[in-house]
Formats: C-alpha cells, sequence, structure tokens
C-alpha cells in the first residue's frame, strides 16, 4: 500500500518528469558515444514511450473535451511547415546553418517519422506537459515542455524548429486530450519537413516573419477557441452537479 501510494505521488509530481527528460538525454548521449547516433535516437524513443506508457498508462487524457477538427488541424501543420521551411531558407541564406546530411536516409525516415514522434510525444507532452499544466497551468506546461523539447534538439535552426512545433503541439493537447494526434501530427511534420523545399521565396526575411506571425495567430485562434469551450463546459458540470 505505502509502495502504491509512493507511486501514485511520484507519478503527479512535475520533478520526476524533469529527472525523466534528464534520463532520456543521458541515454541518447551515451549511445551516441557508442557510434549509434541514429540507432540511438531509435531505442532511445523506444525505449522512453514503453516506459511512460507503462508507468503513466491510463493517466495521459487531460480530460478536455473538443472532437478535433482535423481541416484545422491539417491547415496548422501545412501552416507550420511552411513557416519553418521559410525561415530554414533565411538561415541557410545568411550561413546560420547547414542542410543535415545523412548517409543512410531509410533509417533517417522510420527514426524521425515513427520513433521520434512515438518517443516525444509520450516524455515532452504525454509527461512533462501534463505534470506542470496539471500542477500550475498551461502556460507554465507550455513554457516547460517547449523549451525543454527544443533545447534536447541542439543546434539553432533546430531550436527555433522545436519551440514552433512544440507550441502547436501543446496547444493541440490541450485543446483534443488526444496524445495519439499530437503522435500524428509529429510524424507528419517529420515527413513533410524532409521535402527538398527551402521555402517559398529561397529565404525571405519579410515572408519568414509574416509566415510565423500567421502561424502565431492561428495558434491563438485554436487556444481561445478551446478555452471559451472548456469554460463553458465546466460551468455546465458543475451546474449540473448542484443540481
Amino acid at each position: 500500500m505505502m509502495l502504491s501510494n509512493a507511486l501514485r505521488r511520484l507519478r503527479k509530481a512535475p520533478l520526476f518528469g524533469v529527472g525523466l527528460f534528464v534520463l532520456y538525454l543521458m541515454l541518447m548521449a551515451f549511445l551516441a558515444s557508442l557510434g549509434l547516433s541514429m540507432m540511438g535516437i531509435a531505442l532511445t524513443n523506444v525505449s522512453i514511450a514503453a516506459f511512460c506508457l507503462f508507468l503513466f498508462r491510463g493517466d495521459f487524457d487531460l480530460g478536455s473535451v473538443v472532437s478535433p477538427n482535423y481541416f484545422s488541424v491539417g491547415f496548422l501543420c501545412l501552416l507550420l511547415w511552411l513557416a519553418v521551411s521559410e525561415t530554414a531558407g533565411v538561415f541557410y541564406r545568411y550561413g546560420l546553418a547547414t542542410p543535415l546530411h545523412v548517409d543512410n536516409f531509410l533509417f533517417y525516415v522510420v527514426c524521425s517519422v515513427i520513433f521520434a514522434p512515438l518517443g516525444e510525444e509520450f516524455l515532452f507532452r504525454g509527461v512533462l506537459f501534463r505534470l506542470f499544466r496539471n500542477r500550475y497551468s498551461f502556460a507554465v506546461g507550455t513554457f516547460v515542455s517547449t523549451v525543454l523539447f527544443a533545447v534536447s534538439h541542439g543546434a539553432v535552426l533546430q531550436i527555433y524548429v522545436g519551440v514552433v512545433l512544440g507550441l502547436c503541439l501543446c496547444v493541440l493537447y490541450e485543446t483534443t486530450g488526444r496524445l495519439l494526434l499530437c503522435v500524428l501530427f509529429h510524424a507528419c511534420y517529420n515527413l513533410l519537413s524532409m521535402a527538398p523545399f527551402s521555402g517559398i521565396s529561397g529565404g525571405n526575411v519579410f515572408l519568414a516573419v509574416m509566415l510565423n506571425g500567421c502561424l502565431f495567430l492561428f495558434f491563438i485562434c485554436l487556444f481561445l477557441k478551446a478555452s471559451r469551450y472548456n469554460h463553458n463546459r465546466k460551468e455546465i458540470d458543475t451546474y449540473e452537479k448542484r443540481c
């Protein structure tokens, strides 16, 4: 009984999520030191997804609420891809980053589209975001999980991608309560990002700023819409309980 209670409290502690994140980085670094960079990504993400699923089974549902509008989700993914592609074009144009080159492209695709979305969504949205969101607020959960998600990707361009992708995934999880939808969204974005495309104009700063501005506004609209729905739903639930 005492062990069960301790485990229950541990599963609700935000710092436990941070510890899991540190373990994730250490395992990734250890496997990379053995020369297993791509294999390390696959093994680490599969392991972290399995561990989170085992330890937090039944806890991933946020209890929200809105059936996903798949047109909006698809549009968000497309807008995200366009904004990131144009921004990447700016980075490449001014020598702030270089395009990624991989030896085994097929294995890279499998890792990016299957293993990475699984492990990262279970850890960063399913555990970190949810724990900090439940203990503090949506804003705190989004900030912590997005910063750690971005930092885990290392390079400057990848940190930017981690921030905008992390924000989109947090609001998607908050508004739908469906972690698997986040996994699917993440996988679709990673697949799109592999297309040989460096922006509509090949790296126009003004266009990059405009696309990122549109992405942010769309992000805010989705969140406000869901917030109003959740607020009204809570009022209805409270009224029904009183009656």
